[in-house]
């Protein structure tokens, strides 16, 4: 938890690598005007060539001669005590670079040796007494309007910071929503064509493909920019910047389930280009729901109190919005994969003698018990083993999904 942040200190060094850059340049003019000064009298004459006209007074322009020469040789001095500080300030850049490239690779060194060993070690106690007293004041923090108020006071003042990107994402969210009805009729001309013999390809099932990518996108890319904005935002606040790092977190997990649930809807993809039966829509719909309405919310929760600096709410809120997540989820998997009477047991049915087929109660027993055990784990206190696994299990659950939707497209 205390490590540095790894990202922030490369992006550190990308724009240290800039600023080295821009001041290389700066050097170079400083010296061509360096060398232009080198010789007082030439840039005095050609400064009075310019003037004399102006003042004929030949002591006038005495004075004004000696005056010229006097700030040529002051701007002489001060470009040379550039030419210094630059040279120190270039020096001082490359020892920091060194000093935080070294700190970088023992964050990453010190990471791997932690996420090799931190997993067989209880990270916090058991939930307790003490866990109920801290969830009420984690609670507290995070329904706390004044929190509220900050982090929408941090993302106006992000918005009024960046007017560009601002700009380009409210067009590009705007051109995604309206653009919805003109895909309906996409979708609409490519049914037409399916079952005909001279129409029919697999192009129009990857170009139904992309275009349900691009309807399930506007409200998790609406919650990337807002991420983007807090991380960035000139008032931002502790609590803010938390809020930001669980919108990025939602925003991925909100596509994923978007994604899915238009592919399965009532005239999506899978039922049109693979044949699935509504039944078997219907349900995972069904659960697709619950995870976005339900799910999502607690996940939120989680990832709010896991960034929390106070490691009461990450042990107390976090751990109790990690348990019910894994609840949540387990009940969403179990009308999926269960072999008596599911969406899995559809395909168990059809091929009985599959090496799939013969290990169904394996699959089912991983989909529903992991989840269960996994919240169980972080309940007696393996909350970062928990945590970890838990990443783990749902990339491979999307990384299956990902599969089968390649398997259904090629097949």
């Amino acid at each position: 938890r205390d490590l540095p942040k790894v990202s922030q200190f490369r992006a550190e060094v990308r724009a240290r690598g800039r600023l080295v850059a821009s001041i290389g340049l700066e050097q170079v003019r400083i010296e061509e005007e360096r060398r232009d000064l080198a010789s007082l009298d030439a840039m005095v004459d050609e400064t009075m060539a310019e003037i004399v006209d102006d003042v004929p007074d030949p002591a006038a322009q005495a004075a004004l001669r000696e005056e010229v020469r006097e700030l040529f040789r002051y701007r002489r001095n001060l470009l040379s005590q550039a030419a210094s500080t630059y040279s120190s300030y270039l020096r001082e850049l490359g020892d920091l670079d060194i000093a935080q490239r070294r700190l970088l690779q023992s964050a990453e060194e010190f990471r791997t040796f932690l996420d090799q060993n931190l997993l067989w070690i209880p990270s916090t106690p058991g939930v307790n007494w003490g866990t109920i007293v801290d969830l009420g004041n984690a609670t507290a923090r995070l329904l706390s309007p004044q929190s509220w108020f900050e982090t929408i006071g941090a993302l106006y003042a992000a918005l009024k910071h960046h007017p560009a990107a601002t700009v380009l994402a409210l067009l590009l969210l705007g051109g995604l929503v309206l653009g919805r009805r003109t895909m309906s009729r996409k979708f609409r001309e490519i049914d037409k064509k399916l079952g005909g013999l001279s129409t029919d390809n697999i192009w129009l099932t990857f170009y139904a493909i992309g275009l349900s990518a691009i309807r399930a996108m506007p409200l998790p890319l609406a919650l990337g920019f807002m991420s983007w904005a807090l991380a960035r935002s000139p008032t931002s606040t502790e609590f803010s910047a938390t809020v930001g790092t669980a919108l990025a977190v939602i925003g991925p997990f909100l596509y994923n389930l978007l994604l899915f649930r238009v592919l399965c809807a009532r005239n999506g993809v899978v039922h049109r280009h693979f044949g699935w039966t509504q039944e078997n829509l219907i349900v995972i719909r069904r659960q697709l729901d619950r995870l976005i309405v339900i799910g999502t919310p607690i996940v939120a929760v989680a990832v709010i109190a896991f960034n929390s600096p106070v490691t009461s709410h990450r042990e107390s809120l976090g751990r109790i919005a990690f348990v019910m997540f894994m609840l949540v989820f387990a009940l969403v998997l179990k009308p999926l994969g269960d072999p008596r009477g599911s969406v899995a047991a559809t395909y168990y049915d059809k091929r009985p003698d599959a090496w799939v087929s013969r290990m169904k109660w394996l699959w089912y027993g991983i989909e529903v018990g992991g989840p269960v055990i996994l919240a169980g784990l972080a309940l007696i206190g393996y909350l970062y083993t928990a945590a970890i696994l838990t990443g783990r299990f749902i990339d491979t659950i999307w990384l299956v999904l990902a599969i089968v939707l390649a398997h259904l497209v090629v097949k």
